[in-house]
């Protein structure tokens, strides 16, 4: 029997175990492991590689995922704290249409160019300074960061985080949401609209932003800010840790439980991962209670979680999704020794966006 396509299996109807939040423990695989931390993650689109930032170090490494054991290869280094990573185009003005890279780094407190042999400053200087950008997401040429300092600075405690656009064209530097938030910790842009995912106050922000829009008769390379709400609120013993843009009209956020089940207390229970093989001294419905992070698909075009996953991972620190059928995340996983070990895992969205597409949704 062929394999189906995500798509073909979200246009399929399916039972009512789908939908409205339901639980499930998604296929996965183990891509690659690493001494340090890996703390910001990025896709070269159609190319099968991979950008990956350590903060420990300040490598700014490459992979080639189409390898069955891909080896992660130094390609520059910041001098200081890499996080959030992004790929985009446009930046290297002799050649317009090649793909670089672009990291916050809390130490420079800056938002760096990785396109040339030295990582090149982005943001010019503000009268109150950056705190140390976080998080970052692409809309049109502008580039979004979010501004919280290194862990602990922003939060309940201290809301002074912030949201800027950056142009890559001149450089203009926009305050988005100035000195308020608490503790925003990623952003995605899609179809005209800022998701700023905040940690403080565990909730995610929406917010309309046109960007090169010339039908409205904004000019080249401007913005225009519309209206904002609270488009979801995460409750219960969990915390928002990560976001990305999830296939069709959605978004995949990442969250971490609190208490007893925030850390990972055995080997990984899956004894073949990608198809589903779960151990038999252990039930399905013990393991969605004892895996340390949790998956939420949202809608966007209603705020709503459709579906819900766990996963055998902890202290994730960036996602991407890969524009077909996973999700990577960098974290920690358990060893075959019962120890940490610094990984990146390959999940298969397809079990959580079964029958996505039956009430009508489009747009991918």
């Amino acid at each position: 029997m062929p394999k189906l396509t995500l798509l073909e299996i979200a246009s399929r109807p399916v039972g009512t175990e789908s939908g409205e939040g339901f639980i499930c423990i998604p296929p996965y695989q183990t891509v690659l492991t690493h001494s340090t931390p890996l703390t910001g993650l990025s896709l070269v689109q159609g190319e099968k590689s991979i950008i990956v930032a350590c903060s420990d170090t300040g490598d700014v490494y490459t992979g080639d995922l189409s390898s069955k054991s891909p080896d992660l290869t130094v390609f520059i280094n910041t001098k200081g704290y890499p996080t959030a990573i992004v790929t985009m185009e446009g930046l290297n003005s002799e050649n317009p249409d090649a793909v670089t890279a672009v990291c916050c780094d809390t130490a420079h407190k800056n938002v760096l160019w990785l396109g040339s042999d030295a990582p090149e400053p982005l943001v010019s200087s503000f009268e109150k300074g950056l705190l140390g950008p976080v998080a970052l997401a692409v809309g049109g040429k502008h580039i979004f960061y979010a501004d919280s300092g290194s862990k602990g600075t922003t939060g309940l405690h201290n809301p002074r985080g912030s949201v800027f656009a950056l142009s890559t064209t001149n450089s203009l530097c926009i305050p988005v949401l100035s000195h308020w938030l608490a503790a925003p910790v990623a952003l995605t842009y899609h179809d005209g609209i800022l998701y700023i995912a905040e940690a403080g106050e565990n909730r995610i922000l929406a917010l309309e932003v046109s960007v090169d829009d010339k039908e409205s008769g904004i000019g080249k390379d401007q913005l225009r800010f519309g209206s904002a709400s609270v488009f979801y609120r995460i409750s219960g013993l969990q915390n928002i840790v990560a976001m990305c843009k999830g296939p069709f009209n959605s978004l995949i956020v990442v969250t971490r439980r609190m208490g007893r089940h925030s850390r990972l207390r055995q080997k990984s229970i899956i004894s073949s991962p990608m198809e589903s093989d779960y151990s038999k001294d252990m039930k399905e419905e013990t393991l969605t209670e004892t895996f340390p992070t949790i998956l939420h698909v949202i809608r966007c075009d209603t705020g709503e979680i459709y579906s819900q996953g766990v996963v055998p991972i902890q202290d994730v620190s960036s996602i991407v999704f890969d524009g077909l059928n996973n999700l990577y995340l960098a974290g920690v996983i358990i060893g075959d020794q019962e120890e940490e070990v610094n990984a990146i895992i390959d999940v298969s969205l397809a079990e959580m966006y079964a029958g996505f597409l039956v009430e009508g949704m489009d747009g991918y």
